[in-house]
């Protein structure tokens, strides 16, 4: 699980990982959010990853993100099938703050509601930037979620090309490669926020445009910088 965390933290980037407790912490988050909530306000951190283990719930990890200084959405996933980065070849030019390829494959993402709250939640995780349009050879990192069913465990897959053409693309024949980690997450316990509490988590606050705010009718300026104004005075 330590290893796991390590690579699963490097996968974000530089800019969006800047930190990683290595210390031992005797807590279940799912029964006591006090000590996660209490960190996240002392080191600003709004998601966070916790991996343990224990006998009765072996290779264990929790996902998680807060708002307003409380937890909103947590999910305890069982890792099995894990393989790190060390059992692929990987080629070691290609950046890890390259933007990712999110793709969730499954009908499930869009049926359930746990899952689709946990889709949210993994894009949050590693979507690093909004970008309007990119150029198609920097697509060399793809991030591949697969779930068949509501019972069968998330597959995760991390591919990369070191060269992506348009011809390749249209031809389907782009040669993805996967370099790890890759692993089987079975969703075991969640803990999600309220449809109006989420509602109110997602509600992004209206931004002022100073260049198209309306500027005040019969009102001008003069080439001296001088305001002036028209009045009409009805005879």
């Amino acid at each position: 699980m330590t290893q796991l965390l390590r690579e699963l933290h490097n996968m974000r980037g530089n800019n969006l990982s800047t930190l990683l407790m290595k210390k031992n912490n005797d807590i279940s988050p799912l029964e006591d959010a006090s000590f996660i909530e209490k960190m996240a306000l002392k080191c600003d951190a709004s998601l966070y990853m916790i991996g343990s283990n224990q006998k009765k719930r072996p290779d264990n990890l929790v996902l998680g993100r807060m708002f307003n200084g409380h937890v909103l959405d947590m999910f305890e996933l069982g890792i099995t099938e894990y393989k790190g980065c060390n059992s692929f070849k990987s080629p070691e030019y290609i950046s890890k703050d390259l933007k990712p390829i999110l793709m969730f494959q499954g009908d499930v993402f869009e049926n359930s509601d746990k899952h689709k709250r946990l889709k949210n939640l993994l894009i949050d995780m590693f979507k690093m930037q909004d970008v309007a349009k990119v150029e198609i050879e920097a697509l060399q990192r793809v991030l591949v979620f697969t779930c068949s069913d509501i019972d069968s465990p998330i597959d995760m897959r991390h591919l990369e090309c070191v060269t992506v053409t348009e011809h390749l693309a249209k031809r389907n024949a782009v040669p993805f490669n996967e370099v790890g980690p890759s692993c089987k997450m079975h969703l075991r316990r969640d803990k999600m926020a309220g449809v109006d509490l989420y509602k109110d988590a997602c509600r992004k606050p209206k931004v002022q445009n100073v260049e198209k705010k309306k500027e005040r009718k019969n009102k001008f300026n003069t080439d001296l910088g001088v305001t002036m104004g028209k009045v009409f005075v009805q005879n």
